[in-house]
């Protein structure tokens, strides 16, 4: 009989864990922001890890079985994870949908809306289509915490304080970042610099970095021989201080960029490609990218 009645004490003990919904995230930098809000309660399933690309992704099996069993799939919408618009009309019809990209008070950019653009590639522009790389911007990272709160909390009221709770915590933590990346860059916002793709406006709006420009649009899209010639004439004429080459794509193109130029290299990722899938995930993400422009902006070019 105890042992019968310790059973159903452990039964009942379990079962508001048992209750919290299934989620899962499409990339790192939401997934961490999503664990945070869920800590201590339940751990949201990360989608994408390693350095594979949203853009271009397909979906395993057991990535598929994820999505048909969730309660709850996290993205920031058709901008980025496209491959996931017929997964989510079929294998996941019964999960709530969380478009972060459409949460009301969102700071949304246009691709290409900075300085430079695409680099010698101006006939690609395509204006109107959103950048969808909201998470690198503090405020919208606060907003996405928000939203994540309220959603888990209609879905768990058992455990709508604590997922509030753990939103205001984290909400803190993102402001703090964001004052402590604000005095760490402030030095560096006359230092022009280009990156891969057309992925970091968010983060240099919000710094006030002077990025010239992107070498391309799309990860996917490689420059020809002519758009080569071109961006490296603006690197030299536009005296660019680094150009800036991320982990999921082949340096070659990078060097043969800099090549006798006087720009130095370095890596950026906004991914969190090698970060581990975390509550602090995000916040190394930006504190990495803060730390790879610091060392590269803030030295002086080789003669």
């Amino acid at each position: 009989m105890a042992r019968v009645f310790i059973a159903l004490i452990l039964l009942l003990c379990c079962l508001p864990a048992l209750a919290a919904p299934r989620v899962v995230v499409s990339i790192k930098p939401l997934h961490s922001l999503a664990a945070g809000v869920m800590a201590g309660i339940a751990e949201p399933r990360l989608l994408i890890d390693g350095a594979a690309s949203p853009h271009t992704y397909a979906l395993r099996p057991r990535e598929a079985q994820a999505l048909h069993d969730a309660d709850l799939v996290v993205r920031v919408g058709p901008a980025l994870e496209r491959f996931l618009d017929k997964p989510l009309a079929t294998l996941a019809n019964r999960a709530a949908v969380l478009d972060l990209a459409h949460v009301p008070g969102m700071t949304l950019a246009e691709s290409g809306e900075h300085d430079g653009g695409a680099l010698g590639d101006s006939e690609h522009l395509h204006h109107g289509s959103i950048d969808p790389h909201i998470w690198l911007d503090a405020d919208n990272a606060a907003l996405i915490s928000q939203a994540l709160a309220d959603r888990l909390a209609h879905l768990d009221p058992v455990h709508a304080e604590r997922y509030r709770a753990n939103a205001r915590e984290q909400q803190a933590d993102i402001a703090a970042l964001d004052a402590r990346l604000q005095r760490r860059l402030e030095p560096l916002r006359h230092r022009p610099f280009v990156v891969f793709h057309d992925g970091y406006g968010y983060f240099t709006r919000r710094y006030g970095l002077h990025m010239v420009g992107a070498i391309t649009l799309s990860p996917e899209r490689v420059p020809g021989t002519r758009q080569v010639a071109e961006i490296r004439r603006q690197i030299v004429d536009r005296n660019v201080v680094c150009v800036f080459s991320e982990p999921q794509f082949r340096p070659a193109l990078i060097d043969t960029l800099v090549r006798a130029t006087q720009a130095r290299v370095a890596t950026l990722d906004p991914l969190g490609a090698d970060l581990p899938a975390a509550p602090q995930g995000w916040f190394q993400l930006l504190d990495g990218l803060a730390a790879s422009m610091h060392a590269c902006l803030g030295a002086q070019p080789s003669p």
